[in-house]
């Protein structure tokens, strides 16, 4: 009963944690203030902390307390992707980190696509194409994009890009899904798709890997205009304003290279 009890609460301090009630390198409040809001034991409330300290949201200083440690500096992929369906919001280097991911991983998987990219792939990506034509809904439109992503690394005959692909596919889901809520970008990320799959089906490797560039480019580009970033913070909020419609022009290449 106690053990259920402190998962409980654990639970609960873990979700004030990552959506920012409890920011990084601030006190955790008393055991005795804590059992109260709880109605429980401090003993209880030990336990629930130790579960913190355990998961890495948590440290003990000695003679100081308990502080909300920087998870973000030794988060895992599983934990990156909780702490972002939590707190509905994103550090921007974390944002720019993938950005420069898919800046590498990305277009280098298309130009070994472009290559050998089979009749039945490029048949699929091409439906795809047409289901987001035919689509509005941002969730609908961001599992499209993944799939095309998918696809493109199965015909680069990576086995482990395509592994880490998919790994990243609730991180990858999450920003596209994003990008789709905050400005009404589909025609122009459309337009895209099919410059991608022109240079596909001509297997022309150098095309098709200077249209991912700039669609990398677009979607960085299209997020730090429209979303709300405070404190380093990427946040959305898509209950006041209308989107925003997204008009295809030249852009700058902003994100960071090494």
């Amino acid at each position: 009963m106690k053990e259920r009890l402190a998962s409980k609460i654990y639970n609960e301090l873990e979700k004030d944690i990552l959506k920012g009630f409890y920011p990084v390198n601030t006190k955790l409040p008393p055991e005795r203030e804590l059992a109260e809001r709880f109605d429980t034991s401090r003993f209880v409330i030990r336990e629930a902390i130790a579960m913190l300290i355990n998961a890495g949201l948590a440290e003990t200083r000695p003679q100081s307390g308990t502080f909300i440690k920087n998870f973000y500096d030794e988060t895992t992929l599983d934990s990156l992707i909780k702490i972002l369906q939590t707190s509905k919001s994103m550090e921007v280097r974390t944002f720019e980190s993938l950005m420069n991911y898919k800046l590498i991983n990305d277009v280098a998987n298309i130009g070994r696509a472009a290559e050998t990219i089979s009749k039945e792939e490029l048949d699929l990506i091409e439906t795809l194409i047409l289901k987001k034509k035919l689509n509005t809904i941002p969730r609908i439109l961001s599992e499209c994009d993944y799939q095309i992503d998918n696809e493109i690394a199965k015909a680069a005959k990576s086995m482990i890009s395509l592994a880490v692909t998919i790994s990243l596919k609730p991180l990858k889901v999450y920003i596209v899904e994003l990008l789709y809520k905050i400005a009404d970008c589909r025609d122009t990320i459309i337009e895209n798709d099919i410059l991608l799959f022109n240079a596909l089906s001509a297997h022309d490797r150098k095309k098709a890997m200077s249209v991912m560039r700039d669609r990398i480019f677009l979607v960085e580009e299209i997020v730090m205009k429209n979303a709300v970033v405070e404190n380093g913070m990427i946040t959305v909020n898509t209950d006041s304003e209308p989107r925003k419609k997204v008009k295809h022009s030249p852009r700058e290449n902003t994100v960071k290279t090494k």
